[in-house]
């Protein structure tokens, strides 16, 4: 049995800092994209539009299928495109 994590300051502290880390890196990455020549800058940019990032649902302590979530928002737009009532 996996023992459960509970919240407490430490965790949030950690989380915070996890956050602040992935700003930084975005950043980071941002500004090394731009500085770099063109012919270079467009192959860089082009891998970061590629990488998509991944999720699944879980549900009763499983995962579920793994949708990627550029997918996952169109079929939102999609569904919510048709199920909006019209006045």
């Amino acid at each position: 049995m996996k023992p459960t994590r509970y919240r407490t300051r430490e965790n949030e502290h950690d989380e915070q800092e996890q956050g602040c880390y992935n700003r930084y890196i975005a950043v980071a990455s941002r500004a090394l994209r731009r500085s770099l020549k063109e012919d270079k800058r467009i192959l860089a940019e082009r891998r970061g539009e590629s990488a998509d990032i991944k999720f699944a649902k879980w549900s009763n302590g499983k995962a579920g299928e793994t949708t990627t979530l550029s997918s996952a928002n169109a079929a939102a737009a999609a569904e919510n495109a048709t199920s909006v009532p019209s006045s």
